[in-house]
């Protein structure tokens, strides 16, 4: 009986264990940063896009678009996509 009870002991403190490892294991892997990264990058080159096409289309700079400015905006965005 004490054979088997040891054993019991044994098999549930290295279930537990088990348990606890694949936790810790499981809650600390690292994000996927490679994913992450070309997001990042991918947005951050359409936004660079997107201020180099204002640019082309806002003909007298003074930060805005006017209708006729916005529609050559939408232009230069469908030429470049």
């Amino acid at each position: 009986m004490k054979t088997l009870s040891k054993t019991l002991a044994v098999a549930i403190v290295s279930s537990g264990i088990a348990v606890s490892a694949f936790a810790a294991t499981s809650t600390t892997q690292p994000a996927n940063t490679d994913h992450s990264a070309k997001q990042t990058e991918r947005k951050a080159k359409m936004q660079a896009q997107q201020v180099a096409l204002f640019q082309q289309a806002d003909s007298n700079k003074d930060g805005k678009l006017s209708s006729t400015e916005f529609a050559k905006f939408n232009e230069l965005k469908k030429a470049a996509w």
